[in-house]
């Protein structure tokens, strides 16, 4: 990878972001030292200035002013490790002892600088400190001038700023070496995204994105798009065997239609007969003109676009008005049709009242249309630990386990239900009114017959 295109990834310029805010951090938290230090010296060396002032005020109280002159006259030139300065005049300024001469007096502190100082004789050699902090005091007979360097303080500094700059050199290169390793880290990860979603594109969607042990935000992506990919794989199956299923299905009423229009074409033909293949046409054509409508019903299902219709809708109920819709006909069959639903108080679920009526009306005329004469199906509710569980089962044929997740596909018909009316589409559009509610259905043996069993999540 160029180094012009690691610095336009988001990993190596969220690190260089990050590199200057430590810069500026660390830079704030050394400027606070430094004052922080600083004042601190500045603070003790003026305690020893004040001190040593005090010693030799305490001179002149208790000795007298020649006696101070004398003292001040024994302080030797400033050199290394005393750096002090004195000067004592009498009241009208002129100098009378000290190592120093020449400086105006002035209230409060101040910094003198070295270079500015006029020391006696043996003093101007040593240039070990930049500047003298200093003050003047007014004492009985004149004035007495106490300063001393301040190397200590600058010594600090100039450590203080040499940490500063390692500190700040150190930050900019862990940033730097840490932004790289970021960057190529995370650019191999994006890479295999790129690789895997244009081998999606080129058509091979059973490709994914390999997962790290990371588990980070680059993990949950790729887990979602994996998803996402295992959707559209299935989607693109369902749609193949659909349209397989669709042309196969499809080919014997077609090729009836056409056959039966070829017929009423022969001269002989009666006007009854020909009604009749019109009718048989007309049938025909309904047939697929159901078929169809059902496959786009269950596709409008499965887009989502009815859940903004949810509503909370009383499961007991939905189920009281199907198997009283359903018993007459159930009778006109020979079947019997019961419900344990009495003793349970209505769950509510979020959902489509008129789909989940469909749903529970579809499991049903699947139970009539497959069940011979004189069978019994049972409808039932029961509730358990936030959960609504329906049960629709019935003691007819049941469906082979092998049968049991491939009914769910459209047009799927059991071979031993190819002679009986229907398109095969009654279970699908079970199976996607079951998901858009995020109900979890299952097919079981009933021992004989069928056991259906939808379980749906109770509104609290």
């Amino acid at each position: 990878m160029m180094l012009r295109d690691l610095t336009r990834r988001t990993a190596f310029r969220i690190a260089v972001i990050f590199a200057g805010l430590f810069l500026v951090t660390v830079a704030a938290i050394f400027a606070v030292l430094y004052h922080l230090i600083t004042s601190e010296i500045e603070a003790k060396l003026k305690s020893h200035i004040l001190e040593v002032r005090n010693t030799l005020i305490e001179v002149n109280v208790k000795d007298g002013f020649q006696a101070l002159q004398a003292v001040v006259n024994d302080k030797g030139p400033p050199g290394p490790g005393d750096e002090e300065i004195y000067m004592l005049t009498d009241q009208s300024g002129a100098v009378l002892a000290g190592n120093v001469h020449g400086i105006a007096r002035f209230s409060g502190w101040k910094k003198l600088e070295w270079e500015t100082i006029s020391f006696k004789p043996g003093s101007d050699e040593y240039e070990g400190t930049d500047t003298v902090l200093a003050s003047w005091t007014p004492i009985k007979g004149g004035f007495l001038l106490v300063g001393d360097g301040n190397s200590d303080v600058e010594e600090t500094q100039d450590l203080l700023l040499d940490g500063l700059w390692w500190g700040l050199a150190l930050t900019l290169t862990s940033a730097l070496v840490g932004g790289i390793w970021l960057g190529t880290s995370a650019q191999r990860r994006i890479d295999a995204l790129e690789m895997a979603l244009a081998a999606v594109s080129r058509g091979d969607l059973a490709t994914r994105i390999p997962l790290s042990s990371s588990g980070d935000d680059l993990d949950h992506v790729a887990g979602r798009i994996n998803a996402t990919l295992d959707h559209l794989q299935g989607a693109v199956a369902t749609l193949s065997q659909v349209s397989t299923d669709i042309a196969h299905d499809l080919k014997t009423p077609i090729g009836r239609i056409s056959q039966r229009l070829e017929t009423v074409r022969q001269p002989a033909t009666t006007i009854d007969a020909y009604r009749d293949a019109i009718d048989e046409v007309r049938g025909d054509l309904d047939g697929v003109i159901a078929t169809f409508e059902a496959l786009l019903r269950i596709a409008q299902i499965e887009g989502g676009a009815r859940k903004a219709r949810f509503t909370s809708v009383d499961l007991k109920e939905v189920l009281i008005r199907v198997v009283e819709a359903y018993e007459y006909v159930g009778e006109d069959s020979n079947h019997r049709i019961t419900a344990d639903l009495s003793a349970q108080a209505g769950p509510s679920v979020r959902g489509d009242r008129e789909l989940l009526t469909q749903l529970f009306a579809n499991l049903i005329e699947n139970c009539l249309r497959h069940c011979p004469s004189g069978s019994v199906i049972n409808v039932s509710l029961r509730t358990a630990s936030g959960v609504a569980e329906v049960s629709v089962n019935d003691n007819g044929p049941g469906i082979p386990l092998l049968e049991r997740d491939r009914v769910f596909r459209r047009l799927y018909r059991l071979q031993k239900s190819r002679t009986t009316a229907g398109n095969g589409l009654g279970l699908s559009l079970v199976a996607a009114i079951a998901a858009l509610h995020d109900a979890n259905i299952e097919l079981g043996d009933n021992q004989p017959g069928l056991a259906v069993s939808l379980r749906f999540q109770i509104l609290v």
